[in-house]
């Protein structure tokens, strides 16, 4: 009778160190997975940062390639309506005489 139950005392203890080194074995694996996916996350992140730095440097880029030609257009427009309102103007003060 005491046989048995050391018996089943030392096969209780094998399952759970068992048990034990299998959930550690899991535990590691696991741990694993997450550093690789992370170290993936943190790969893609850094590209996408440095992508849309990139594509707002080519922006700012051909903006101020572009302002030129902007401040030529308002110069424009500005002159435009000025040369329509002084001819608008000249028009109702002819008509008034």
């Amino acid at each position: 009778r005491c046989e048995m139950a050391e018996e089943h005392h030392r096969h209780s203890q094998l399952y759970f160190c068992f048990r034990a080194l299998k959930d550690n074995v899991t535990h590691a694996h696991l741990q694993q997975i997450r550093r690789n996916l992370a170290h993936r996350q943190h790969g893609v992140t850094l590209l996408h940062r440095f992508w849309n730095l990139w594509q707002s440097q080519i922006e700012e880029k051909k903006e101020r390639e572009q302002l030129p030609l902007l401040h030529a257009a308002w110069d424009h427009y500005r002159i435009a309506l000025l040369c329509k309102c002084i001819k608008l103007w000249l028009q109702y003060t002819q008509k008034r005489r």
